[in-house]
């Protein structure tokens, strides 16, 4: 670890904090490992006999970079028989962790998320917020011209895609894509794969973006129609398509096109335009409650990309769980 003695100091004492609180641990000793490919060695005193832990200390917790730290840890295990290999890190997020735990490698952050399983001992703590978080890189892939090639990546399932073609699809340019594809390369939510890259954590990918959108961002004007929920979905697109404007179901709207089974009182579709003609149009008139037509003009251009549906289209869904939470919120 190239940090400086201040982390170095910080990740010994957090080192030592965790093993002192685990009973099975009789005694240990810690040694600086100056010629191996991990940073120290720590000698455990088990009821059992002597066990080792290879220990790799990181200034970053960034997924890519534990990720590699955890592969060479694991290979390096072979050659030390009785031995577990741990990383210390300043911060270890629940996507880090999860990376960590599938190599089979453990690990110690410094605000107290932990996992060690090895011989008879098991500890595991998670669920502590980085107090501290550093965001930035994550709100340049999350933002709305970004989000198109997010929302491309997660459409079109697992395949492989070269920069160029993934620009063209989405709409933005050739460093775009380049600069959104280096972020999620360090999250490590996606891999090289020749010719080009593919995503290899698309659940965790989406669970993240929807901590990112912002629901209230929309512009929503609520409405109210005498006619009923399903002659009103059919008029809106009607009116849409013989207008020339982008329409999109969302909400309950766009999920009963894909599963049909929920009952709602309320149409919702994305409109990229024409509020005041469809309104116009179709005899709605603007109300504060009791409205049964929601109609949502999105700060994000791109989306309606990829729409579905059998004559009537919806809005993709895999936007339909964080779309119901933000309208929840909306509502509050």
């Amino acid at each position: 670890m190239k940090s400086g003695l201040e982390m170095e100091d910080r990740a010994l004492r957090a080192l030592e904090g965790c093993l002192s609180g685990i009973s099975l641990i009789k005694d240990f000793e810690i040694e600086k490992a100056p010629a191996a490919p991990f940073d120290l060695t720590v000698k455990l005193a088990l009821p059992r006999g002597e066990y080792k832990l290879l220990v790799e200390m990181k200034s970053s917790g960034e997924p890519r970079i534990l990720r590699n730290a955890a592969l060479t840890l694991f290979r390096v295990r072979e050659e030390y028989p009785e031995s577990y290999p741990l990383l210390i890190a300043p911060y270890v997020s629940h996507h880090s962790s999860k990376i960590l735990v599938e190599e089979g490698v453990g690990y110690i952050d410094f605000v107290g998320n932990c996992h060690i399983e090895f011989d008879s001992i098991y500890v595991h703590v998670g669920g502590i917020k980085n107090p501290f978080p550093e965001k930035r890189g994550l709100r340049t892939a999350f933002s709305p011209k970004a989000s198109r090639v997010i929302r491309v990546l997660l459409s079109q399932g697992i395949r492989i895609w070269k920069i160029e073609e993934l620009a063209n699809e989405a709409g933005v340019s050739v460093g775009h894509v380049a600069k959104v594809k280096g972020i999620l390369k360090d999250m490590a939510w996606i891999e090289e794969k020749k010719p080009g890259f593919m995503l290899r954590a698309p659940e965790e990918l989406l669970v993240e973006w929807s901590q990112h959108y912002n629901f209230r961002k929309n512009t929503i004007t609520d409405l109210y129609s005498f006619d009923n929920v399903e002659s009103l979905e059919k008029d809106i697109m009607q009116f849409c398509s013989k207008n020339n404007i982008r329409c999109a179901f969302t909400l309950f709207s766009g999920a009963s096109k894909m599963v049909p089974y929920a009952r709602y009182k309320k149409a919702s579709a994305y409109i990229d335009k024409g509020l005041d003609r469809i309104q116009a149009g179709l005899n709605l008139k603007e109300v504060q409650t009791g409205s049964n037509v929601m109609l949502i003009e999105p700060y994000d251009e791109g989306v309606t990309y990829f729409i579905r549906g059998l004559g009537i289209r919806s809005a993709f869904d895999f936007r339909f769980n964080r779309s119901m939470h933000d309208l929840i919120q909306y509502r509050k």
